[in-house]
């Protein structure tokens, strides 16, 4: 791998080969307490409950004044097991006004955008070199784009030097992870080095507008 020493491979993978075993270690001991923790289940669910229907003596009567007209029809009866009508939230935005329509239609429209703009905002952060750059929609994805292309390249060549070399998979793991640490060191240099550059041409502009803005002064 250019850049990286055969040496400092084999000791990133024996370092990762020992961490990846101590970490599913740990998570196996870890798994195995909880499972110890846990009640064992129960092969026999517990039966229905039976539904009691109201218990009625064979000789009584139901209550005279439940089947009387006046009691069936009367609305505070009626009316109280009634549920609420369906339509009852229609016709509380029906009664919206104009202005307050346009008003909630602006304001879920405004969260919508808020959320594309903080996605995009958040993509722009992720990608490397996208300092300085314009935030637009389209700057932004064109540069994801080619990142995305980039990455799958850079995975293509591993992939050919890895069945090349007849690594284990392991072996492929702690190459990649050391190829992203380079790369990502690298990235980040490019990155400060860009950060710095706009640095200092905003500084040169400043000094130049001051000397500009004194030379005025002066010549009055």
């Amino acid at each position: 791998m250019p850049g990286v020493a055969l040496q400092d491979i084999h000791t990133l993978l024996a370092q990762d080969t020992e961490r990846v075993h101590r970490e599913s270690s740990n998570a196996t001991e870890s798994l195995l307490r909880v499972l110890d923790d846990l009640p064992p289940p129960s092969n026999n669910p517990p039966p229905p409950q039976p539904h009691h229907a109201p218990h009625q003596h064979p000789h009584q009567h139901p209550h005279p004044h439940l089947n009387h007209p006046a009691y069936n029809h009367h609305p505070s009866h009626t009316n109280m097991s009634s549920p609420a009508s369906p339509g009852a939230a229609a016709q509380a935005k029906s009664r919206l006004t104009n202005e307050q329509k346009k008003k909630n239609h602006i304001e879920s429209e405004k969260k919508r955008r808020d959320a594309i703009r903080a996605g995009f905002d958040k993509l722009a952060d992720i990608v490397p070199k996208m300092t300085g750059q314009g935030r637009s929609e389209a700057v932004v994805l064109q540069h994801t784009v080619a990142y995305m292309k980039y990455l799958i390249a850079k995975r293509e060549v591993l992939d050919k030097l890895a069945a090349e070399k007849n690594w284990s998979q392991e072996e492929r793991l702690g190459v990649y992870r050391a190829a992203e640490q380079e790369i990502r060191r690298k990235d980040d240099a490019l990155e400060i080095a860009a950060q710095q550059a706009q640095q200092a041409a905003q500084h040169a502009a400043r000094a130049n507008q001051l000397k500009q803005s004194g030379s005025g002064s002066g010549s009055r």
